[in-house]
């Protein structure tokens, strides 16, 4: 992990107000990686994003050490660190939404000063960005995804990727013309914003919901669409996320997936008691037969399925399934 200060400005009062950006980066990849960024506490009494990125850059050190990962990864833990202090959705002293001020003039020069800093910055390192925020001290919602109709075409399918409730497609409103993701997307950098629970508080529930994808052959797991093997055991591997807080595994045996031969009961059966974690079976699942074996690993945390050509090719009847 790399840190950089990208903004260091004195106040009158106090610290000066700093930005900092932490960069994650393989040493895999020959050509130009995708960038990603992830941007957090731009309003004060915001804390899930915070919650987020630190469980996150926890992960990502890992994975750095491991070089197991493809790409960088740029965090923004706390843009408005004065607010974040204060635990106030506005910069102190100003009263002033930072998150109206993107491509604005007329805010006090220390805050624009900040937020064009760090918009220029985001769109120099990013190709993807993810914006961070939570709702107001009255009202919890669910988890959502807000994208303006204007970039619907384009951030839709990115916002079908992420693990949220809802995805909100909204009319274009003049209030967002100087907020971070609308001046983001207008620059051609694709922009989510994530709305999650209620501020000034941290919904556990909410930021981990993350499931880790195993793919393994032989009990060893593979990388890159299974193109590439290591010498890492799928149970080891498991344990390893789940100290940092994983509870569920999509465990796709590769020898056995789209065969229609079967799932791999012993591998399945092992990987489960040697993890504790709750297991999603993915791999050679071909008929109801299947199902019913699948179903006696339910004790040992194998409690969800996935099943693709067997559907397809009219194997698996879903009238059925859903009988059971």
């Amino acid at each position: 992990m790399q840190s950089q200060c990208i903004l260091s400005i004195q106040t009158p009062l106090g610290p000066p107000v700093e930005i900092i950006r932490h960069t994650f980066r393989s040493s895999q990849s020959a050509k130009p990686a995708k960038r990603v960024s992830l941007v957090a506490g731009l309003h004060g009494d915001e804390l899930e994003g915070l919650y987020i990125c630190h469980r996150l850059m926890e992960t990502l050190k890992n994975l750095e050490e491991q070089n197991a990962f493809k790409g960088e990864v740029h965090i923004y833990p706390a843009v408005n660190p004065q607010a974040l202090e204060t635990g106030t959705r506005l910069w102190p002293f100003f009263s002033v939404d930072i998150n109206r001020t993107f491509g604005e003039t007329n805010a006090p020069s220390l805050v624009t000063d900040t937020s064009r800093t760090l918009l220029e910055d985001l769109k120099s390192h990013s190709d993807l960005v993810v914006d961070f925020h939570a709702s107001n001290l009255h009202l919890m919602e669910l988890p959502q995804i807000r994208i303006i109709k204007d970039f619907e075409k384009k951030l839709v399918p990115l916002a079908k990727l992420c693990n949220v409730d809802l995805v909100w497609v909204h009319p274009h409103a003049e209030i967002f013309e100087s907020t971070l993701g609308y001046n983001l997307n207008q620059a051609k950098v694709p922009t989510l914003v994530i709305e999650s629970g209620i501020c000034l508080r941290i919904h556990k529930n909410y930021c981990e919901q993350i499931i880790l994808g195993i793919d393994a052959r032989n009990r060893k797991v593979a990388i890159e669409g299974w193109q590439e093997g290591t010498e890492i055991y799928d149970v080891d591997f498991a344990l390893h996320w789940k100290k940092v807080g994983i509870q569920r595994v999509v465990f796709t045996d590769i020898a056995r997936d789209g065969m229609l031969s079967g799932p791999n009961m012993e591998a399945l059966r092992n990987f489960a008691r040697g993890t504790g974690l709750k297991i999603v079976a993915s791999g050679g699942v071909s008929s109801m037969e299947d199902l019913e074996q699948l179903k006696t690993l339910e004790a040992d945390g194998v409690d969800q399925v996935i099943s693709g050509k067997a559907i397809y090719e009219g194997k698996l009847d879903l009238k059925e399934i859903f009988k059971c």
